[in-house]
């Protein structure tokens, strides 16, 4: 669960702790550096290499960061927002963002834009998950039965659109983006097409970036490339939502990949002391209090700072070890297929 515990209360146990030095308000300016310092350890802990189940994305409920999506044939960038649309044996894409109008309804027709070509036609059962709107600041998807759920194409208009009947209120929905995204801490794909109870699944490769490429076979890396941010807002939005584009390595062909994803979210920043300490658990306060106890130590320039920021990174190790990650998963794959030179 996340913290019940403020940032204030911290700092004032750290107080005790540096002989009385004032962390908080110093020379006048408001909560720092108390503040500052805060920030440093809550994202210095939620940074890789340390993996934690409590600071794992969950999109949609899924248990994914990256809701599901599918390969298509010799397409390498796929542009993910979590919102999707399925059709059973045929792709899974994702769909634009509400500012960029993911989904519009008028005069009971629902018309869904998709972020690349789904190869859909009219009759066939397309099922959307996870698409809504902003209000206040906050994206929830729609519950009316109207939007989410499982619908007749009536049309198809271009290769990245499609419309069935809805009696919907007349709006713009669409996808919520992927604002959240620290770090990918791994990716599985899975042969879409295959009927086994237990379809064949398998790690690829996460790294940092990768170059187009023109060799054509099942794809065993992928990189989150970059990010593209809406230039504008959907109403009731506070932020520009973001499209994260993954790109698969070498060029999937004409077999249909599943992507999964999982990532790490990336630490808020706190804007005042009445703050709580995010996703962080209350049971584990204590690392919190040692990193803002070493970070204090270091600011008033008291020789005990090194030694205490060296007991932060070992309870940070231990805690990892200990409950979060009791085996690490590891797995090699060459970098290109032995014909090319790969080993």
């Amino acid at each position: 669960m996340p913290s019940n515990i403020s940032l204030q209360s911290v700092c004032d146990y750290v107080l005790t702790n540096v002989r009385g030095a004032p962390i908080q308000d110093v020379l006048g300016v408001q909560n720092e550096p108390a503040l500052s310092i805060c920030n440093d350890v809550y994202q210095e802990t939620l940074q890789r290499p340390l993996t934690w189940r409590f600071n794992k994305a969950n999109a949609a409920g899924t248990g994914l960061g990256i809701l599901y999506f599918t390969s298509t044939a010799f397409l390498q960038d796929y542009p993910t927002t979590n919102a999707t649309v399925a059709v059973p044996s045929q792709q899974t894409v994702h769909i634009p963002t509400v500012a960029n109008s993911g989904l519009v309804v008028s005069a009971g027709t629902a018309t869904v834009k998709t972020n690349w070509a789904h190869g859909y036609t009219a009759g066939q059962q397309a099922t959307l998950l996870n698409v809504g709107q902003w209000s206040a600041g906050v994206f929830t998807a729609d519950t009316s039965g109207q939007i989410n759920g499982t619908f007749t194409i009536v049309s198809v208009p271009t290769t990245t659109s499609f419309t069935f009947a809805s009696s919907a209120t007349a709006g713009t929905y669409g996808a919520p983006g992927v604002n959240d995204i620290g770090w990918i801490e791994r990716a599985v794909l899975e042969d879409f097409l295959n009927t086994a109870n237990v379809k064949p699944r398998h790690s690829i490769e996460v790294t940092m970036n990768l170059e187009l490429e023109s060799i054509c076979q099942p794809p065993f890396k992928i990189s989150y490339q970059y990010a593209s941010t809406d230039t504008i807002l959907a109403v009731g939005q506070l932020i520009p939502s973001t499209t994260a584009i993954f790109r698969l390595w070498p060029v999937p062909s004409q077999q249909i990949w599943g992507v999964m994803i999982d990532y790490q979210m990336k630490p808020v920043t706190f804007t005042g002391l009445d703050s709580k300490w995010g996703v962080w658990p209350d049971e584990l306060i204590f690392v919190i209090r040692q990193g803002v106890r070493a970070m204090a130590l270091d600011f008033v320039e008291d020789p005990r700072a090194v030694s205490e920021y060296q007991l932060f990174q070992t309870k940070l190790d231990q805690v990892r070890e200990i409950r979060d990650q009791e085996r690490p998963s590891q797995t090699m794959f060459p970098d290109r297929p032995i014909l090319f030179g790969g080993d």
